[in-house]
């Protein structure tokens, strides 16, 4: 299963920054958090922190669900980024009769209980949904959902029918949340702690620290290495990066980033030269990553080159952008501007081995999220939308970036794959080369004297 956090280490963390007379205030990074009734014990922390005059700021760099909502609405604000993914926000049970199915392979499930109510494993001796059980979801349902409303509602001082609108399953654009209230900015983590700082009275810069974590001491004297390089390999996905059997290598930007950072804050490091080799990916990684590097070669001031390998294309494309120069070979394959989204069915499987499924939901949208349903078209059109939103995001950061019109963006965009040569005359890169071409230019433009010797300062994927 996915990993967890266990909130005893929250409560701890909480309750320190409260008695800690240091700390000013609390940056709370939220990433998919669930489990509504431990939440609320949380959400009581930052109560008492706010009461003690320690603001707390929620950071969604990744958007969230409803319990990742529920735990920031009680903050003082909520800072989420851009491309951020807020979807199936409402409520949905799935409740499968399995009896036919079990009889077919021989199998049944005896079963005894006392009480109309008691409906666990149930759902494998029946046809269908009983009188009761439907009356227990239908009511758990409603109940949850009066709860989460009117706290959040209370929270962020919204409409109920303003909040209910946004909880019907669709996927939203943080644009529409920060519209209707929901959340407060959007942006990224320096612009939430930005935010944080301001609310603490310490400035648009205020000193962080995590007690987790301690800086390693600083290394021993060494050849001079002015020129970092930064491999960007495999697909593009949320978290950290690593390495599949199956699918092979992956990037991610809670390791990429870091490895960033490094780079660009190395006092030695005059230039930094970003070698792609990835086909994209989550556009949300891609963001995070393509602001990264926006960001630090801004901050920092130094040369950003960038070396395309086989493939540089779509958000491997996108995380280019930023480059002072974009060397690509002949045989590679680049832009790709464009944006997918795909979701298995296992409608007609179900229906093949007769598992009867009945649906209890709060949205009507929450249909299209459901591994057990087929698109219909209201659900084809919503998704429609919400990637429509992302590709013209995509268009507009190519056309700042290589300085091209909007008309010539959608011309070499809507998908369509180039080759190195062609991407060069349609403007999508500089120069033909690879990555020894990528270095000179590094050592060029940082004033390395091409005969000085060097090493190079290197970061790649962890090793699986």
């Amino acid at each position: 299963g996915p990993p967890t956090t266990p909130v005893a280490a929250a409560h701890r963390a909480l309750q320190s920054a409260l008695e800690d007379p240091s700390t000013r205030g609390v940056l709370l990074d939220l990433r998919g958090i669930s489990n509504l009734a431990q939440i609320e014990e949380l959400r009581q922390r930052i109560r008492r922190l706010r009461s003690a005059g320690k603001p707390v700021v929620a950071y969604l760099e990744y958007g969230g669900g409803r319990g990742d909502l529920y735990l920031a609405s009680a903050c003082d604000r909520i800072v989420t980024t851009e491309q951020a993914e807020f979807g199936a926000l409402g409520l949905r049970v799935e409740r499968r009769s399995y009896r036919r199915a079990l009889a077919e392979l021989g199998l049944r499930i005896d079963r005894a209980s006392v009480g109309a109510y008691k409906s666990a494993y149930r759902n494998f001796s029946v046809d269908s949904t009983p009188p009761a059980d439907r009356e227990a979801i239908e009511h758990g349902l409603d109940l949850s959902q009066e709860l989460f409303v009117s706290a959040v509602s209370a929270d962020r001082r919204m409409e109920r029918a303003r909040l209910v609108g946004l909880l019907d399953g669709r996927q939203w654009p943080a644009m529409e949340l920060q519209r209707a209230g929901l959340v407060d900015s959007i942006g990224y983590r320096e612009d939430a702690q930005r935010i944080l700082g301001e609310l603490c009275g310490m400035g648009p810069k205020p000193r962080l620290r995590k007690l987790t974590r301690l800086r390693s001491a600083m290394r021993a004297w060494r050849t001079p290495r002015p020129i970092a390089v930064v491999y960007a390999s495999g697909d593009i996905d949320l978290g950290r990066s690593g390495s599949d059997l199956l699918n092979g290598p992956f990037m991610g930007p809670e390791t990429l980033i870091p490895q960033l950072e490094r780079a660009f804050r190395d006092p030695e490091v005059k230039a930094v030269v970003l070698r792609i080799e990835s086909p994209g990916g989550s556009s949300l990684a891609t963001d995070l990553i393509h602001h990264a590097v926006e960001r630090l070669k801004r901050e920092s001031r130094k040369p950003l080159i960038v070396s395309m390998g086989s493939v540089a294309a779509s958000g491997g494309y996108e995380i280019a952008l930023p480059g002072d120069r974009l060397f690509a070979d002949q045989f590679t394959r680049t832009g790709s501007i464009g944006v997918l989204f795909v979701k298995p069915s296992l409608e007609g499987f179900y229906a093949k081995h007769q598992v009867h499924e009945e649906d209890f939901e709060r949205g009507p949208y929450m249909g299209g999220w459901s591994l057990a349903r087929d698109w219909d078209a209201r659900a084809q059109a919503a998704a429609d939308s919400a990637i429509r939103v992302t590709y013209a995001g995509f268009k507009a950061k190519v056309g700042a970036a290589r300085r091209l019109p909007a008309d010539l963006v959608e011309k070499v965009a809507q998908g369509r794959v180039w080759l190195g040569a062609e991407a060069r005359a349609h403007g999508l890169v500089d120069e033909m080369g690879g990555l020894e071409e990528a270095t000179a230019e590094a050592r060029r433009r940082a004033h390395v004297p091409a005969d000085e010797k060097i090493e190079l300062l290197v970061f790649r994927r962890p090793a699986p």
